[in-house]
């Protein structure tokens, strides 16, 4: 059932509405949940791997949700046939980003409390400010290949539709398996513009600033780019490289200029953008590839902090609060960590299990996700369990 929509209201724990999103249950899965306007009529976004996205209004209402539009927001998409991942490539192979332009109209620690729902296996989750979390059914084992350079044996799974939600602009970034990311004006429902990325990088997460002015991307061959979007064309300024895939790469509110980014192998890099020129991880500016590439595609960034959040295990899941100098790692080997980015990036929560005296194991971690404003973060398994944890974190 990787079509089917479960919205929860965290407060107290209790389900308030299930449905289908629509995309074939059997050959596509749900990708990505997002709420957008908050401070008036919520709607639910849903993307889904056969390219299509869908706004729906009243998700929370038990019976009552309503189709309000849907698109195919990346046409052409590849799904989970055949192999797509590669090894990741040497900085001199990255190529410059092209794009054309289409105008058409429109030192402290937490002390958790856990709490938790049965709910389908989420693929994703988002929690808005009333405190509901709606959850996904979806399978990340479509098609994946091993990952030939990477501390984990095991796969990464197929990204789907990835998309990224900017509320000051009203504009709805869509991304995946399909060569291109395109920008798309929700309200007029029409393509704004479109940047042409190279069919072999398929992006795996995406992120816009509060302007709108600026967008990540993060790939498969663990490329982090951004793109100015005030340009034409739209170039892609490459950041800097992880030896794996990306989970997710973010940047947090507090600082405009830092990111936050996390790869399939473990490594999780903190990137000031004012300073320095980090090159495959490296803190002191050197590229480990001497090649070609110009300077013109290459931007200044700073690596604040590098650590390898799991040694021996593959990272799954990755979270970062928009405002707390907190992340979350989360492995399909059953785990879950939280680690404040303060004091060298320390540990201070690993959750292996629900609380109890006869807690059981956490199922594999296939998503995570924090509260924007509250140190609430929520984790989903595909176990069927979603999992809430609140804390505090000291000064």
């Amino acid at each position: 059932h990787h079509d089917q929509i479960s919205i929860w209201d965290v407060s107290s724990v209790k389900q308030l509405n299930h449905f289908s999103n629509g995309n074939h249950a059997r050959e596509t899965r749900v990708s990505g949940l997002t709420f957008v306007n908050d401070l008036h009529v919520s709607l639910l976004v849903t993307a889904a791997d056969d390219g299509a996205v869908r706004v729906w209004k009243n998700p929370h209402v038990e019976g009552k949700e309503t189709l309000v539009s849907a698109w195919t927001a990346a046409p052409g998409m590849r799904r989970g046939t055949g192999p797509v991942f590669h090894p990741p490539r040497s900085e001199s192979d990255v190529p410059r980003s092209s794009s054309t332009s289409n105008n058409h109209p429109r030192g402290g620690g937490i002390n958790l409390a856990a709490g938790s729902g049965g709910a389908g296996g989420g693929s994703s989750s988002s929690a808005n400010r009333r405190g509901q979390i709606a959850s996904a059914t979806s399978s990340s084992s479509l098609s994946s290949s091993s990952l030939p350079s990477s501390s984990s044996s095991s796969s990464f799974p197929w990204p789907g539709l990835v998309m990224n939600w900017n509320q000051n602009c009203g504009r709805l970034a869509t991304s995946g398996n399909c060569g291109t990311i395109k920008l798309w004006n929700v309200n007029s429902e029409q393509l704004t513009s479109e940047i042409n990325i190279g069919r072999s990088d398929v992006v795996t997460s995406m992120y816009t600033d509060d302007t709108g002015d600026s967008l990540i991307a993060a790939d498969i061959h663990g490329v982090v780019r951004m793109f100015d979007l005030r340009q034409r064309p739209k170039m892609g300024a490459v950041l800097y490289q992880h030896g794996s895939p990306v989970v997710k790469a973010a940047m947090q509110r507090t600082s405009a200029r830092t990111i936050v980014s996390a790869s399939h192998g473990g490594e999780v890099f903190v990137c000031d953008l004012r300073a320095g020129h980090p090159r495959r991880g490296t803190a002191n500016g050197s590229s480990s590839s001497s090649g070609g590439g110009g300077a013109s595609n290459r931007k200044k960034t700073g690596l604040v902090l590098k650590l390898n959040a799991h040694e021996k295990f593959s990272l799954d899941a990755f979270a970062v609060h928009e405002y707390a100098p907190v992340v979350a790692t989360g492995s399909k080997s059953q785990h879950v960590t939280i680690v404040d980015l303060r004091n060298g990036g320390k540990r201070i929560k690993h959750i292996r299990y629900h609380e109890g005296f006869l807690g059981q194991r956490l199922g594999p971690v296939t998503c995570l996700d924090f509260h924007r404003h509250e140190l609430l973060l929520a984790a989903g398994c595909r176990d069927v369990f979603v999992s809430t944890y609140s804390g505090k974190l000291a000064d």
